[in-house]
Order: structure tokens, then sequence, then C-alpha cells
């Protein structure tokens, strides 16, 4: 499943504006994973009824079962005009479950439209090198808002589609995105439909602006504001009875990031956020926010960054009048994100807990990576009705504890390999829910992910060319254009995974060679420098850099923007 050596497909464009290019992605995952006492070994009273469990739910003992997927499609881009470029995508995915997954035992498959989307990105450099730029894209897609504290999980996985744990679908039903970029200052509006499940379709969208900046070296903030013009999900107040809907819900939320030191250099990092939640038709007054606190050692064997966070979202009270439980909306992302626990996650979301987590990074070699992390966690309120039925009321604020420990090993530039192992201990709240027979849950799971890339390889740099990079050249923006269609094909094996938080990314080190004009593109990986290879950050708006006035050089991130 290869181009020829020349690489993806090219066609000249007559008029001279430039080459067109259409590459083929094929991505291949398999996945296994294990439960001991999934659910703490009580799924009759934590999936009672749940729409999801059909047949046999994991429960007491040991269960296991596999995952894979196929995500297959076309990505291209096309030049308009002088600074001007046309994209789009068309992908799909087929995913499979067979075994005793969480919520059922049987086998199914699922295929269907992933990405579907059109796009257009242009912009200018003025004489002094000041860059303004543009993107606006509409269709099925993913979106992450920042770090994923407020939007990452964009599409449902499991049920009909399958695929639960691998996460395998992240695309929207339709997002409709514009953002413009002056410098160092982002700006950025959107309208999302997120790809719910048929059996929990609330038919939620949601609306909002985010504003981005980096006003001094190392420092970042943002701030953004939701609304939800539609839904139908309800919120349910101390006695069961609906308190409001979340159409018209409200969010404000503010954050920043700060980094002293030099991406990859020793020192200090920190991060915060907080937000509020209200609504256009009651009382709601929701919190929620975290703060985190690290060190990387970069000069100590395997490099190792330890880091300190505290996360909180608020819980009804039912002593006051206002409506004060957090809605997560689509927060989530991964384990080092806003999925708080690998296994205690799926007993308590984010909202009416507080959560404590001490994390590691450990870089044992230049391919792999250790993660290991500490959990606690503790109730808001005591009163827990709209999380899971069987916690409604707690008899105290213990939820629970868990330890993982996370292994990534970045084989190739086409293989990635994670694996993990989870041990959550049940607080002594759930404990008293379920009626003092609550287990110790272990997990375990390994996946293999392979991305098919082109056998061709890219044109040489300007660099390798001895062409200096003040100098126009007649293939800088096919080299660009190029290297864009690169990234709308995932071909970074772990492309799909997610964007990591601001203050993960202090344990990489620079790339011992310059970056080529197309730094990052917006590539989605976690990943350190490898080889020479770029550490790509998280995705950001296209930015534009200029070898001359002249001339413009143009990526899909900005690492200038919050997050980076």
């Amino acid at each position: 499943m290869a181009w020829p050596d020349r690489g993806p497909a090219r066609f000249s464009d007559p008029a001279g504006r430039g080459e067109t290019y259409l590459r083929f992605k094929l991505d291949a995952f398999s996945l296994y994973y294990g439960n001991g006492n999934a659910w703490y070994g009580r799924p009759d009273l934590m999936l009672a009824g749940n729409p999801l469990m059909q047949g046999k739910a994991a429960g007491r003992g040991y269960d296991h079962w596999a995952e894979a997927y196929l995500h297959y499609g076309f990505y291209g881009i096309t030049p308009l005009g002088e600074g001007l470029s046309f994209y789009g995508v068309l992908s799909a995915m087929t995913t499979w479950s067979q075994g005793q997954e969480l919520f059922t035992d049987k086998t199914r498959s699922h295929t269907q439209v992933e990405d579907a989307y059109l796009g257009i990105v242009g912009g200018h450099v003025d004489g002094r090198g000041n860059r303004l730029v543009f993107n606006l894209t509409a269709g099925r897609q993913r979106f992450t808002l920042a770090n994923g504290f407020l939007i990452a999980n964009t599409a449902a996985n499991g049920g009909e589609r399958a695929a639960l744990q691998a996460n395998a679908r992240w695309s929207s039903d339709l997002l409709v995105l514009g953002q413009i970029a002056y410098n160092d200052v982002k700006l950025e509006a959107f309208y999302l439909d997120p790809d719910e499940l048929p059996l929990l379709d609330t038919d939620t969208r949601i609306g909002g602006l985010n504003l981005e900046a980096t006003p001094l070296s190392g420092l970042s903030l943002g701030a953004s504001y939701l609304t939800v013009p539609k839904s139908g999900a309800n919120y349910f107040g101390p006695d069961g009875s609906v308190a409001g809907s979340r159409e018209r819900l409200r969010v404000h939320d503010l954050r920043l990031a700060y980094q002293p030191n030099p991406a990859g250099a020793s020192g200090p990092f920190f991060g915060a956020e907080i937000a509020r939640q209200t609504h256009r038709n009651f009382d709601m007054d929701a919190r929620a926010g975290w703060a985190e606190l690290g060190y990387h050692f970069a000069d100590a064997r395997w490099a190792p960054t330890i880091s300190y966070r505290v996360s909180y979202f608020s819980g009804d009270d039912p002593a006051t009048s206002a409506y004060e439980r957090w809605d997560p909306l689509l927060s989530g992302g991964t384990g080092e994100q806003w999925v708080q626990g690998v296994n205690h996650f799926k007993v308590v979301l984010d909202s009416n807990v507080v959560a404590h987590r001490i994390q590691a990074r450990f870089k044992m070699s230049p391919r792999i990576e250790v993660v290991p992390q500490l959990w606690a966690f503790r109730a808001d309120e005591l009163n827990n009705i709209g999380g899971n039925p069987a916690l409604s009321v707690l008899s105290d604020d213990e939820l629970g504890y868990e330890a993982n420990v996370t292994v990534k090993w970045f084989k190739s530039k086409n293989t990635y390999i994670h694996g993990h192992v989870a041990y959550t201990v049940p607080g002594s709240a759930a404990k008293a829910a379920l009626g003092g027979s609550a287990k110790d849950w272990l997990s375990v799971m390994a996946f293999v992910r392979y991305a098919f890339r082109a056998s061709g390889r890219s044109p040489p740099s300007p660099q390798k060319r001895g062409i200096p990079m003040s100098e126009p050249h007649d293939s800088a923006e096919n080299l660009e254009r190029r290297a864009l269609l690169k990234v709308l094909g995932a071909a970074a094996v772990t492309g799909g995974l997610a964007n990591p938080p601001a203050a993960e990314t202090a344990h990489r080190r620079p790339c011992p060679r310059p970056l080529t004009p197309m730094r990052c593109l917006g590539i989605r990986r976690t990943r350190p420098c490898l080889g020479g290879r770029t550490s790509c950050r998280s995705p950001r708006i296209i930015s534009f850099r200029a070898a001359s006035p002249a001339r413009l050089r143009w990526s899909l991130a900005a690492p200038a923007a919050w997050g980076a």
C-alpha cells in the first residue's frame, strides 16, 4: 500500500500557481484490553439502566476483548493564487470489536465516513515581517479547544460503532471554523455538532469564540466563550426532578501557561485554568479549574519530568437555590489530558470531583517513554445526582484512588506501540454505595498503530539543496503544499491520539538540526524529537513565515498560541 517512488500524486498548473497534490491515507490499528473486576465487580449496579449494555457486561473476574480499525481516504490541496490555497479531505473508517467488552459481549463491526471537509487557507506578510493569516473550513472533522478542558471528544465510540477503547473516531458531524492570526495573537470562531452515539444523542450544538496570545516569551494566555444554542440534555436537581436543560448554557474560561526556560531545557513550568458556567433560562453557577506545577530535569538520567496537578469540578449543593453541578460537555482526550484515571474515569466523569494527580515522565531511550501516575479522587458534594446512578447519594467524599503506568514506544515513523496497566481502589463512598462488595479494578491494554506511508521521498529542503533561506526559489510553495498534504493524510503515526497540554511539553528536547520551512504542520503527536525530526506540539492555526517579503512560507502549527 504505497505510492510509486515519486511519492504523492502531483499535477502541474499551467497558470504557474504551483502544483496540486493528492495523497492516499491508510492507518491500521489493533488493540487488546483486559479487565479484572470491571465496575468494581458490580456491573449489575453500575450499569443498571445503561442503554449501552447489551447481552453480558464485564464484571467480577477477568474479562478481555480485541478491537481493530482501518482508516482510509484521500487528502488534497491546490493553489488558488499567491498565498491562497484550497484543501479537501474525504476518508472512511471500519471498526471491529470481539470478546467481553465493558458493556457487551457481542461481536460487531461498523463502517462510516470519518473526515469530510473543505477549507481555504491564506495570508500575507508585510515588509516588516508582520504575519496575518486565516483559515476557513467546514465539514466533518476533529476539533480540540486549547488543551481539551472544555472540548476534545467531538465523536463518540463504542455501542454499534465498536472500538470503544480504541477511541477510533474523533470527527464531529459538523464543524464550521474560522481562524485568523496576527503574529502571536489568534482568534477563532466555531460552530460544532458533535457526532454522538444514536442511543445517547442529545442533539447538542456548541458555538464559541477563542482568543490566544503570547505576550511574553514562555507565557501563553487564553480566553474562551461558549454557548449551547440547542440541546436535549437535562440537568437534575437533588430530588431527581429536571432542574433545567443544557440548551442556552454559557461558559466563560480563562487560562495561562508559563515555562520560563526553552523547551527541552531544565526548569519549572506552570499552568492554570478557571471556568464558570451560567444559564440564560435559570439560576446556574457551576465552577471548574485546575493548576499544575512541575519541573523538568533535562540533564538527569532518563530526563525525568515531575508534576502535580489538582483539578476541581463543582457539584450541586442542595442547600443553595442555584444549580451548581459542572457540565463536562466534551472534555476528555487522553489520560494525560482530561481522562482522569484509566479506570476511574469510567465511573466518575469530570463533574462533582476534586482530583489530585502526581505524574512523571521518563525517557528510557530516544524512542521509549514511560509515564506513571498516582491519583486521588474526592467528591465536591455528597449529592451526586447526574452522575452514575449507583453513586447518586454518597456517604462521604472518598471516591477512590488509582495508580497506572503507560509505556509509549515510537518504534519507527510508521509504527507506534502503546500499553498501560492501571489499578483502581474504590473509596469508602463507592464501597458504601455498592453495599460493601466493591472489588479493586485492574485493567491492562496494549495496541499497535501502523501508518502506511508513501515510499517516495519529499523534495530536498532548500538548505540541503544549498539555497539560503533568504533567497526565493521556485519550489518553496510546492514543498510547503506537499508537507501540508502529508499532515492532512495523517502520516504521523500518533496523529489522531491527542494534543498534549502546555505543561506536558516541557520535557521535549530541541531538534538537532534546523527546521525546514514547514515547521510542525499541525501533526497531533506526542513523541519527542526523533532522529532529527521536528517534535510537534499542539496543532494551531496556519501561520506564515517569510523567507523574504516576496515569498510566503506557511504551516499549520504556530506554537505561539496557547497550548504550544
